[in-house]
C-alpha cells in the first residue's frame, strides 16, 4: 500500500518532479557556457532546469506566465539583457530563409509539443517586448503532416525550421517553448502558448490540456551574409559590422523609420471642427465577438475560457449578459467597425497599455496527442 501511495503522487504532483531540456543546437543562453568552451562564458551547471520558475511559480504566482528566455515572469532574469548568461556571444550564422537544424536534448520526457519565434533585436543590452516574438512565428518542416510535435522518448530532439526569407539581423533572438502534456486537465496550458484543442468551454478533461510545465530558452544568432562564418566563433553583436544602416535588420517592426514632419501650416486648409478620423466611429451594425477573452489585468485561464464561452463569435450585446461579462471579458470585432487596438488603448496609461497589447497567448493547432504517432526524427 506505501508503495501504491508513492507512485500515485509520484504521477500527481508536477510541481515537486520536473523534466529537463537542454537546447544544443544552436546553442542557447543558457548552455552556450558549456557547448562553446573556447568562449569562456559563465558556466551555468543547472542549464537543464530553465523553466519559468517551475509549475507553482508560473501559474500559482504568476498565472501562467514565463519570461521571454524562460526566467520566471517575476524575476530574476539571468537570461535575459544585464542577466550573466545573456552575454549576445553569437551562436550560429544563417542565411536569410535557411532551414535550420534544430535539437533540444530531453533528459526526461513528459510529452508535449514546440513552438518558435524570433526577434530581429540587434541590441544585445536591452531585452525586446514579447509582442516582437508574437510577430514572428516559426515553421517547423516535418516528415509528417502536423507542423507542431507531440514527442516521445528521452534524448535528443531534432527538428528543422524556416527563418524568414526577408529579414537579416546581426542579433536575432532565436526563442523555444517547449509546452509539456503529461498533466490531465481542461482549459489552456499555460498564458504563454495554447492548443486549440483545449480551449473548447464545453469540453471535458483530458491529458495534455490544464496548466502545463512549459520549458524556454533563447539563443543569440546572427542572420545574413555580413555574419561570422566560423561555426565556433566568439564575436558578440557589438562586434559585427552590418554594413551602411546599422543596425541591421529588414524587419518593419523593429526598424522604424523617422516620422516626416510637415512644419508649414496652411490656415486656410486646417481646420479645427472635424472629427479625429482615429476616434470617431459609426456603428452601421451590431459588432460580433471576432476576438474574445478575459481582460489582461483579471488574467486567469479559468477566466479566459469563461469568457470565450460566453462571447466569442456571439453579437457584443449577447457577450455581455452573462454574469460579470461586461466588467470582465473584452469583445473585440475583425469586421473593421471597431476601432483598431492603437486607438482603443489611446487613452490608457502606458504601463497599462503595454499590459494589453503583450498578453495574447499564443495558440497551435496539435493535430494529435498519440506520442507514437507524431515521431520527432
Amino acid at each position: 500500500m506505501t508503495v501504491f501511495i508513492s507512485l500515485v503522487c509520484l504521477f500527481t504532483l508536477p510541481s515537486l518532479f520536473s523534466f529537463h531540456a537542454i537546447w544544443q543546437e544552436p546553442p542557447g543562453r543558457a548552455s552556450i557556457g558549456k557547448l562553446k568552451p573556447q568562449c569562456r562564458l559563465p558556466v551555468n551547471v543547472d542549464h537543464m532546469s530553465l523553466y519559468c520558475g517551475g509549475f507553482t511559480v508560473q501559474h500559482a504566482r504568476n498565472n501562467g506566465k514565463c519570461g521571454i528566455c524562460g526566467d520566471p515572469y517575476n524575476g530574476p532574469f539571468p537570461h535575459q539583457a544585464g542577466g550573466i548568461y545573456a552575454r549576445g556571444t553569437i551562436a550560429r550564422s544563417y542565411k536569410p530563409g535557411q532551414i535550420i537544424d534544430i535539437e533540444i536534448d530531453l533528459v526526461a520526457n513528459h510529452q508535449g509539443f514546440f513552438t518558435f519565434a524570433i526577434c530581429p533585436h540587434n541590441d544585445p543590452h536591452s531585452s525586446p517586448d514579447r509582442s516582437c516574438f508574437e510577430a514572428h512565428p516559426l515553421k517547423l518542416f516535418s516528415p509528417r503532416i502536423s507542423p507542431y510535435y507531440a514527442t516521445a522518448n528521452t534524448g535528443v530532439k531534432r527538428m528543422r525550421v524556416g527563418l524568414p526569407a526577408g529579414m537579416t539581423c546581426k542579433g536575432c533572438i532565436l526563442q523555444y517553448t517547449y509546452t509539456s502534456g503529461n498533466n490531465w486537465g481542461k482549459g489552456a496550458q499555460s498564458a504563454e502558448v495554447q492548443s486549440k484543442d483545449c480551449l473548447d468551454p464545453l469540453a471535458t478533461g483530458r491529458l495534455g490540456c490544464g496548466q502545463q510545465e512549459t520549458f524556454r530558452g533563447c539563443a543569440d544568432i546572427c542572420i545574413g551574409d555580413f555574419c561570422p562564418k566560423d561555426p565556433n566563433t566568439c564575436q558578440k553583436v557589438d562586434e559585427i559590422y552590418a554594413g551602411d544602416g546599422e543596425p541591421s535588420s529588414s524587419n518593419p517592426i523593429t526598424t522604424r523609420r523617422p516620422a516626416v514632419i510637415n512644419t508649414t501650416r496652411s490656415p486656410a486648409i486646417l481646420t479645427t471642427n472635424r472629427p479625429t478620423p482615429a476616434t470617431t466611429w459609426e456603428w452601421q451594425s451590431e459588432p460580433r465577438c471576432d476576438l474574445a477573452g478575459v481582460k489582461p489585468q483579471y488574467y486567469s485561464m479559468q477566466g479566459d475560457s469563461y469568457c470565450k464561452k460566453f462571447c466569442l463569435n456571439k453579437f457584443k450585446s449577447e457577450c455581455f449578459r452573462g454574469a460579470n461579462t461586461k466588467f470582465l471579458c473584452y469583445c473585440k470585432s475583425s469586421s473593421g467597425r471597431n476601432p483598431p487596438v492603437s486607438a482603443q488603448f489611446s487613452r490608457v496609461a502606458p504601463k497599462f497599455q503595454a499590459n494589453q497589447i503583450a498578453y495574447k497567448p499564443v495558440t497551435v493547432n496539435v493535430l494529435e496527442r498519440n506520442p507514437g504517432y507524431y515521431q520527432i526524427w
